[in-house]
């Protein structure tokens, strides 16, 4: 029986872990060699830390492994739409982040959630999370989702870190580039993008981000009663047997 209830966990485990995609933090997945398409509009008040063509980074505090991402930021709030920057991160989601200068394409429209970790530096820093498709040098026009404010997942960002998971039917088509018509082409994602925009309070401000996936694996809790199930039936047909 318990050879039996460890092979039910290994594959619940397995199949947890084999339903990934991962897009950037694992440990061997520094972020040297990834892209990092970041804009800030300096003549609307607005700037982003850059370096280079890879993501700003911590090597210390990070959720997993060694690095994580930081996403540091001066706004300025503006009712005309002049104000806005952003981080967007690009991966091969290969766990190697081997692209080089070239944008990549990758196939998400089989997965149902993104998830990723998130820090705050003071704590309830605001900020939106979009996707971008196409676009570059893919040879595919570019599309890019509406924005979703991180506060409609979260209570608030916190100086501890929290695990942000974002169904992707969320995410509705936004603008289109380059010709692309039709709905957001999930076949073809280039990256994940991070921003603050003109509407959102003034401020200067720092999140830590890490771990960043794509999964369709169900939330933890659902995971946990669906083991919970499993085992129930185990002990309940062995309870069967004995009487």
């Amino acid at each position: 029986m318990k050879y039996f209830l460890m092979c039910v966990f290994l594959c619940v485990s397995s199949a947890i872990a084999s339903a990934d995609l991962f897009w950037w933090g694992e440990d061997e997945d520094s972020p040297i060699g990834e892209i990092n398409w970041s804009y800030g509009f300096s003549d609307g008040g607005d700037t982003v830390e850059l370096a280079g063509t890879s993501a700003p980074s911590v090597t210390s505090g990070a959720h997993s492994g060694t690095y994580a991402a930081r996403f540091n930021w001066t706004h300025t709030y503006s009712s005309d739409w002049t104000t806005r920057a952003a981080i967007q991160i690009a991966s091969d989601g290969n766990g190697k982040d081997s692209i080089g200068s070239s944008m990549v394409t990758h196939d998400v429209s089989a997965y149902e959630y993104l998830s990723f970790w998130v820090k705050g530096v003071q704590g309830g820093e605001l900020f939106k999370i979009c996707l971008n498709s196409g676009g570059y040098d893919t040879g595919i026009g570019e599309q890019q989702t509406d924005d979703l404010l991180i506060t409609d997942y979260l209570a608030g960002v916190t100086t501890g870190w929290q695990q942000v998971v974002v169904p992707i039917a969320d995410f509705t088509l936004d603008y289109q580039y380059d010709g692309h018509p039709g709905s957001l082409d999930l076949t073809a994602l280039t990256g994940v993008r991070f921003k603050v925009e003109s509407d959102l309070p003034s401020a200067n401000s720092t999140v830590l981000l890490d771990d960043i996936y794509f999964t369709s694996v169900p939330e933890p809790s659902t995971v946990i009663l669906l083991g919970a199930g499993i085992l129930g039936l185990v002990f309940s047909a062995r309870r069967g047997k004995r009487e």
